[in-house]
């Protein structure tokens, strides 16, 4: 019996409890005094007190605090890398993030993704009213862009009929290729490389406007084909109208002549091939 109550006494090594004050004012309230009983096994009971500051805590009170205390410690490298996220964004989207697009990026909890914003708000990196981004490098960013159709290929040497399917539609910066209607060619051939166009290089030519001397243009050849020639204005002696090539080595002076000038567009910019 003694062996049993001594392993008995081993396994009560703890025992907490609380006083419940009652009639006294002046004693600690509940959780303010706590007393905690303890067998060391070979030594005798000992009893320790414990008291509080006499304060219950107030999670309701202290939540705002909490959460102040984690918004003063925002991870800084996190805030430069969205800051800059939200500006590689709107480049190359013409809009701003989303709250859950911000949070899968950097794989962080929507509601910790809005509390990053709303910090940054404040401490003027960014604006962020009404659910509305706004950086200050969105405001040199031009978002703007034309819509052209690539329709296949046009010859810059021996002519060949023109393929008008759309391949695809471009979409083109308008801050470098400006607002007005074009398209998109495929150059083929070598008769235009004096004036830099070479094989598999892209073509944008304007569908507005009447070409003048020295233009580049797509026009038709006395077949009815399309070719892309320099436009070498009205022969005096015939009155006809010359497309002129512009490749010295291979076609010196090599002119085409046709009695009217039925120009389908004129080239304003060339995008090279990769290379």
């Amino acid at each position: 019996m003694k062996k049993c109550g001594g392993l008995f006494w081993q396994l009560l090594s703890v025992i907490c409890f609380v006083e419940y004050p009652r009639s006294n004012k002046n004693k600690f309230p509940l959780a303010s005094r706590t007393y905690v009983c303890y067998n060391d096994i070979t030594n005798m009971s000992k009893l320790l007190m414990i008291e509080t500051e006499g304060k219950v805590p107030d999670r309701k009170r202290d939540r705002g605090k909490s959460r102040e205390v984690v918004m003063r410690h925002k991870d800084e490298e996190l805030i430069k890398q969205i800051h800059t996220y939200i500006g590689d964004f709107y480049a190359s989207s013409g809009r701003t993030p989303s709250t859950t697009e911000i949070a899968s990026r950097f794989g962080i909890a929507r509601s910790t993704a809005h509390n990053y914003l709303a910090d940054m708000n404040r401490r003027g990196i960014l604006s962020y009213t009404g659910g509305v981004l706004q950086v200050d490098r969105m405001k040199k960013v031009r978002t703007g862009r034309l819509q052209a159709p690539l329709l296949g290929s046009v010859p810059c040497g021996d002519l060949t009929y023109e393929e008008e399917n759309v391949e695809c539609v471009m979409a083109l910066p308008t801050e470098i290729f400006g607002d007005e209607p074009c398209y998109l060619l495929h150059a083929s051939g070598d008769s235009m490389e004096d004036e830099g166009i070479e094989d598999g290089d892209l073509i944008v030519v304007r569908q507005e406007g009447e070409p003048v001397t020295g233009d580049l243009v797509i026009a038709l050849d006395p077949d009815g084909r399309s070719t892309l020639k320099k436009y070498g204005g009205i022969d005096e002696e015939d009155h006809k109208a010359m497309l002129l090539y512009c490749n010295r080595r291979l076609y010196p002076d090599q002119v085409i002549y046709v009695d009217e000038l039925i120009c389908q567009g004129i080239v304003s910019h060339v995008i090279k091939k990769k290379l």
